[in-house]
Parts: structure tokens; sequence; C-alpha cells
């Protein structure tokens, strides 16, 4: 569904459409994701044996999925997580799972806050996610 809501769209050629081929490149992104989540061995493939370029959706503007980690990973169950944009603005608690959202297209900065001086982050600041997915980490210093 994540997909077809906008992960799965591209505006190459005018409005944000999910097309079939695009949608095939979406799908590696969430079925990974699943595969980390239930602790699979390996993770799935998705498979197609046709590529035909079939518009499937027509959106205004797509959902991306967004997955925002702190590194080093000690530091990321410590990290209070902000993501700032024109029409969203979200934080999360502390946590030692990746936070995942989703966020229509535009401009936003994500951030780690800390209790205590211990790190330092760089957040990353007026990023535009894209589909099919954004996922750049947050670095931290100690």
């Amino acid at each position: 569904m994540q997909s077809l809501g906008g992960a799965g769209s591209g505006d190459e050629t005018g409005p944000w459409e999910v097309k079939t081929a695009r949608l095939h490149q979406a799908l590696d992104f969430p079925m990974r994701e699943a595969s980390q989540v239930l602790k699979m061995p390996q993770a799935q493939i998705p498979s197609s044996d046709s590529f035909a370029e079939l518009t499937l959706n027509t959106l205004d503007t797509p959902k991306v999925p967004v997955v925002v980690r702190v590194q080093p990973a000690e530091a990321h169950a410590l990290a209070a997580l902000r993501c700032e944009g024109p029409v969203k603005k979200e934080t999360r608690r502390p946590s030692r799972e990746p936070w995942r959202l989703s966020v229509a297209t535009g401009e936003y900065s994500f951030f780690a806050d800390f209790k205590t001086k211990r790190y330092r982050v760089n957040p990353v600041i007026d990023e535009i996610p894209r589909p099919p997915y954004w996922g750049k980490p947050l670095k931290v210093q100690p």
C-alpha cells in the first residue's frame, strides 16, 4: 500500500504517477525492512515476469517512506528524534528501533536530541525526500 500511495511514484513526465516499473523498484525497500523487522535470515526479493510500463495510480502529493537512524548505533537508543517541515512536525522518544514514518514530498530537516551533552549531532537540513524512500543516517560525535 505504501508503494501505491507514493513510494512507487515518479514525476518525470508531469504528474506524480505510480507505474509498474517504479512499483517494482519501490517494493524492494519495504521488503528489506520487513526482513529486518521479522529477523528473517535473508531479504525477500520482489519478482515480476513483466515490466510493461502501465500507470496504476496518479497522485497530487505522494507519501515517501522515511527511516531515520542515528550512527553510531549505541547513540540511537538515546536519541529523541525530530522531523520538521512546512506541513509536518513530528517527534519520537528514544527507542532502539529505527524511526519509520511517512512524509509528503517537500523539504524537511531531521534532528537527534540528547538529554546529556554526551553526543553532538550533525542534523540533516532542508532535505527533499523523494520516492521510492529516504534513509540517510544522522551522524553523531561523542
